[in-house]
């Protein structure tokens, strides 16, 4: 599978969460009557019946939302080793490269010491920065972007604010840039995953539901159903 089938998979099982929660309540009410019903249990045969399957519901609450979080976290890790995979495919750059780039940035930072002002030291760079076309001079310029504007941004003054919009709209295009899509479309899913980690997998609906069928002590096991179980 890819790693946008492991993603539409995480999501479909959390679009079917509160089925699943809506199957059990049925089930468990429906147990619930029947202790109501029975006329051969006195008020307080009833109270230890109902106190009891509300235990009982909490374990087996327990076990199918640890179904669920396994299903779920286990599509996400296999979605995000999935888009690392396209991520690592793309072109590092080689040693030489990095040391030829290193010479010209040792050479840019002479030439931007000795600009006599910051908008001529900020022009020097501006070039520099226009012979970035490719991806591993991409790559490059990011590693070391701190180290090519600091300079300039120190001698510009009053002008530095705007300066730092513009290098700050700069350093976030050149991490995707020059990137081919596949690699631009695993970075955004390696980013759907972290926002689906930390979601919410079930409703808030159905934890105000929980708390009125079985107590507030239930309501955490929606969300760490093992906490629940090794208690």
């Amino acid at each position: 599978m890819t790693y946008k089938q492991y993603i539409d998979e995480a999501i479909a099982i959390s679009q079917g969460t509160t089925r699943y929660y809506l199957e059990f309540k049925t089930k468990f009410k429906q147990e619930m009557e029947k202790i109501d019903n029975d006329r051969w249990l006195s008020d307080e045969g009833k109270r230890i019946k109902r106190d009891e399957l509300r235990k009982q519901g909490r374990k087996d609450l327990a076990d199918i939302v640890k179904s669920i979080h396994t299903s779920y976290k286990g599509n996400l890790v296999k979605a995000k080793q999935e888009a690392e995979k396209v991520l690592v495919k793309n072109p590092r750059p080689s040693d030489a490269d990095r040391e030829i780039f290193a010479a010209k940035v040792k050479d840019l930072g002479v030439q931007l010491a000795l600009s006599p002002n910051g908008m001529i030291a900020k022009r020097r760079l501006d070039d520099f920065l226009a012979g970035v076309t490719d991806d591993i001079s991409a790559q490059l310029a990011w590693d070391s972007f701190a180290e090519l504007v600091g300079p300039v941004i120190a001698k510009l003054g009053s002008q530095a604010g705007q300066a730092s919009m513009q290098y700050q709209t700069l350093y976030t295009a050149l991490e995707t840039k020059y990137k081919p899509q596949e690699y631009i479309d695993a970075r955004k899913a390696i980013e759907s995953v972290g926002n689906l980690e930390n979601g919410r997998i079930f409703p808030y609906m159905v934890e105000t539901d929980v708390n009125g069928l079985l107590g507030s002590d239930a309501v955490g096991i929606l969300t760490e159903p093992e906490r629940y179980i090794e208690a």
